[in-house]
């Protein structure tokens, strides 16, 4: 049951610092969602930047649509666009990565200070 005042709408926003784009994602990141993502993902991929960070922090829910994109922005990073790392989400949104096993496949990395 959802309390009152809450909201799990997805939201994209993204913070260029010093070369490195943060995409920084909230709320639920599902099926409806991850078209999304996959474009916003996709445009900072081809952009002029170094290094596209993930920040999962602020997502409430991730289903497979969505590991699907962060999944298919890994490997594009690996064969030759902007390398793509991952802020670790809370224990809910890690543990789909952690049953698929692809938070041993994905470069996880701290959150900036």
């Amino acid at each position: 049951m959802e309390r009152p005042g809450t909201s799990h709408a997805f939201e994209i926003q993204i913070d260029e610092r010093e070369g490195t784009t943060f995409v920084l994602l909230s709320g639920e990141l599902d099926m409806a969602t991850a078209p999304a993502l996959q474009e916003a993902l996709h445009a900072a991929q081809h952009a002029e930047t170094s290094h596209v960070i993930v920040d999962l922090r602020q997502l409430t829910f991730l289903d497979s649509f969505g590991l699907r994109i962060l999944a298919a922005a890994d490997i594009a990073g690996r064969d030759g666009h902007v390398k793509v790392s991952f802020i670790s989400g809370s224990d809910s949104v890690h543990r789909v990565f952690e049953i698929t096993e692809m938070d041993k496949r994905v470069d996880w990395t701290d959150a900036p200070e």
